[in-house]
């Protein structure tokens, strides 16, 4: 059996009945815009509606502009953006009601304050959130 091998390719997960991977689908591009802790505010209204009921842009104090690598928003006060297009679609019986895509990136785009002098990242600058859920009961973690 042949398998595929995939170079430069990254995987994510999603809720195969969530706007996020419709929207992925029917585009083909998509940004991962990732906030901060000073964003809390927004991610939590974020995290808990919907795209399918409003658009959450107006309701949150976040500026989206074009992204000049693909064809979705990035959002300016996110300190990181990848630029992304779809590459593949994995959905197996055997994972109902999760949608996993595989994801070539196009762009980053890193606010100067996290790079070091050689422009690579500076992890201990970055005062990041993880989101902790399972569909029931969410919660947020913040990694220092």
């Amino acid at each position: 059996m042949a398998s595929k091998v995939y170079r430069r390719m990254h995987f994510l997960g999603f809720s195969s009945k969530g706007y996020a991977i419709h929207q992925i689908k029917e585009v083909r591009d998509f940004v991962i815009n990732v906030p901060d802790r000073s964003m809390m505010d927004a991610i939590s209204y974020c995290g808990s509606t919907t795209g399918y009921d409003l658009g959450k842009f107006d309701n949150v104090n976040l500026t989206h502009v074009k992204s000049q690598s693909v064809n979705a928003p990035v959002i300016r006060e996110c300190p990181i953006s990848i630029e992304c297009t779809l590459s593949d679609i994995i959905e197996r019986e055997q994972f109902k009601g999760m949608t996993n895509i595989l994801a070539q990136i196009k762009g980053r785009l890193v606010a100067k304050d996290y790079l070091n002098d050689d422009g690579g990242l500076q992890s201990s600058e970055f005062d990041n959130v993880f989101y902790i859920g399972d569909g029931h009961q969410k919660g947020f973690r913040y990694m220092q």
